[in-house]
């Protein structure tokens, strides 16, 4: 918990700094003291995010190059926020609640316990096991692998969000780190809830900072149902939806009426949103449409905010700002997989070291099964009915608030017109669409269906209980803001260590277990549980490893018929490079001198060989996972058991 806590305290200034002169740079001079904070480190969270993904595709992320580069950031933000001098303006910025900095220390101090208690547990979700801390070891060690996605499909997933655990990695805390990013975003969601709600208390908040406490609760919620750690960057991506509709809502009237000239006429604070929801998309691609919604939001600003007859001009810098930021996304994705939007198949190359459209079309017709079907074995029958039906008993919270929106939207659009409203309704609409097109997973789908409900009672609390915004703060209304502030930083603090494995609150409330964890696990996040078995083959001139024994390992693949949560494919932390299922028998080094860091490609140089081409060597003992783990490349192997053949224990 300490490590998360120290990591945290490094990545949120560096954060805010980065983020604070992005908000310079488009001019968004009169947000409040809160909304500045969230804005800019959710933009710096952004921005250091990328950086390393750009970094990886030329080195390792080691702490050093992270920490490097977070600095850099940081004194870039610093100094563009200290050049720019806000012109003058007309305009009167709202006033914020004034929540004393005591309180405020207290509340995120006490965000941070929470969060720092389940961001620590040990790794047990399925997927995270099988490949997501594959990828972030792959990341820390190698950075972006050509061809990574022949070892093994999933490990193709090169997300942004991935960076951020693998720059941290380091000893005595080496695949621990993975889940010290999900934290990260658990503070900031905790954050701008309480943030809110200190607004709340005080009768000062808008129509936004109503939604912004609703789709928190809804997000912390979220959470605590979830009930585990995962470094997967799906809490990092719903949740930067919430705040691209939040932003969409308050960036509006962020920027001087004062007409500025040259370039900077076409940076304003409405492409904050967009910024956002591009990060986000690097993150997990089923925010797509919020990054679409974000640009028009962008272009077709209202005539009173940058000209309507600009708009042409608006699209293609809207255009520029996307292709930079999504220009590391798209390589490592090229680079990895062959792919550029991985795993689409939609300008998938041909080269040597691309898995290839046929092979993309069907694993992400596979995901979109499973996203149905809720299983492989279901999948497996998608014939025998529709999954509709299915799929909407398992999940009524979800499908009645996705049916929700298309009914409360109207009656919002018939309302007073409000700056952003349009637009996240708009979001949240096309979200729901889209996702239940292609993958209708209730992970990929909660952050679109919560906000149209939010927004449909957050204005009109707001027109209830704000005062009016032209009073001048007085000096008590300082202890509601407090109050709430603190309020909220309590709830969301236990929301999460009752989320945690770790303080065990449930098993002590239900069966007066201990309380209390470890005191090892005060310190440092707790290490994900090792593969039980490994063994090793031989694939042409690749030593891989896997957990899966034979005769499943060489011919099992993502359209296996094992169901449920079993105990084959989970590589975990084992040494790279693991794989749940045996790569094709073409694929080889890239460059064999050079090792994993060269790639691998597709193509066996003597075709006579194609038929040894794929052998078991054995399993691995303890000692033989240390080797591989220091490096080596031909440790020993049991003689009792081969790949857990006949005489193997399944």
């Amino acid at each position: 918990m300490l490590f998360d806590l120290a990591s945290w305290s490094v990545l949120i200034p560096m954060a805010f700094a980065a983020g604070r002169g992005a908000l310079a740079l488009l001019g968004a001079v009169h947000l409040r003291a809160g909304d500045r904070f969230l804005a800019a480190t959710w933009l710096g969270i952004v921005l250091l995010s990328l950086s390393l993904l750009a970094v990886s595709l030329v080195a390792p992320l080691t702490i050093g190059l992270t920490l490097t580069v977070g600095m850099t950031l940081a004194a870039t933000g610093l100094a563009i926020a200290g050049v720019s001098r806000p012109a003058p303006s007309r305009r009167r910025p709202h006033t914020d609640h004034g929540t004393p900095w005591w309180a405020v220390a207290i509340g995120v101090s006490l965000i941070g316990v929470g969060a720092a208690a389940l961001a620590s547990d040990p790794v047990t979700l399925y997927d995270s096991l099988v490949y997501h801390l594959g990828v972030v070891q792959w990341l820390h060690e190698h950075g972006t692998v050509r061809g990574i996605a022949l070892i093994h499909n999933r490990l193709g997933h090169i997300s942004a969000w991935f960076t951020l655990g693998a720059g941290l990695s380091v000893d005595p805390v080496a695949a621990r780190t993975a889940t010290v990013p999900l934290g990260l975003a658990l503070v900031l969601v905790g954050v701008q809830g309480s943030v809110a709600c200190g607004r709340i208390a005080c009768r000062r908040a808008l129509g936004a900072d109503w939604f912004l406490a609703l789709s928190s609760a809804a997000l912390i919620w979220a959470v605590l149902m979830y009930n585990a750690a995962t470094p997967s960057p799906d809490v990092a991506a719903n949740a930067l939806i919430v705040v691209v509709a939040w932003a969409m809502l308050v960036v509006p009237r962020a920027g001087s009426l004062v007409r500025t000239h040259g370039w900077r006429r076409w940076l304003g604070p409405r492409l904050i949103p967009f910024v956002l929801a591009v990060g986000a998309c690097t993150m997990k691609l089923f925010a797509l449409p919020a990054a679409l919604v974000a640009a028009v939001f962008y272009v077709f600003a209202r005539a009173d905010d940058r000209g309507a007859r600009d708009a042409a001009v608006r699209a293609a810098v809207c255009a520029a700002v996307g292709a930079v930021l999504m220009a590391p996304f798209v390589a490592a994705n090229l680079l990895a997989s062959g792919c550029p939007l991985f795993p689409s198949p939609i300008g998938c190359l041909t080269t040597s070291w691309s898995i290839g459209v046929d092979r993309a079309s069907d694993y992400i017709a596979y995901v979109r099964d499973v996203a149905r079907w809720e299983s492989r074995y279901s999948a497996s029958r998608a014939s025998d009915l529709p999954w509709i039906g299915q799929w909407v008993a398992a999940h009524p919270v979800v499908t009645t608030l996705a049916v929700l929106a298309p009914l409360l939207a109207p009656p919002l659009l018939q309302g007073p017109r409000r700056d952003g409203l349009r637009s996240a309704l708009l979001l949240a609409v096309c979200g729901i669409t889209f996702v239940a097109w292609q993958a209708p997973a209730p992970r990929f789908l909660y952050a679109f269906v919560i906000i149209v409900p939010a927004l449909a009672v957050a204005f009109p609390l707001a027109s209830v209980s704000s005062r009016s915004l032209r009073s001048v703060i007085d000096r008590s209304s300082a202890p509601s803001a407090s109050a709430g502030f603190l309020a909220a930083a309590v709830v969301a603090s236990l929301a999460f260590a009752v989320a945690s494995q770790k303080l065990n609150v449930r098993s002590a409330l239900t069966s007066r277990a201990a309380f209390l964890p470890r005191r090892s696990s005060l310190v440092l996040p707790e290490s994900p549980a090792p593969p039980g078995r490994l063994y090793q083959w031989r694939v042409n001139d690749v030593a891989v490893v896997t957990p899966v024994p034979r005769p499943i390992a060489d011919t099992l693949g993502y359209r296996s018929t094992i169901d449920g949560d079993a105990g084959f494919e989970k590589c975990s932390t084992a040494p790279l490079p693991c794989t749940p299922y045996l790569p094709s028998a073409d694929v080889r080094l890239r460059l064999p001198e050079r090792g994993l860091s060269a790639g691998f490609v597709r193509g066996v140089t003597d075709p006579s060989a194609s038929t040894a081409a794929m052998r078991c060597v054995g399993e691995l003992d303890a000692a033989s996972r240390s080797m591989l783990s220091l490096g080596a490349t031909t440790p020993q192997t049991s003689a009792s058991s081969m790949c857990g053949g006949p005489g193997g224990r399944f």
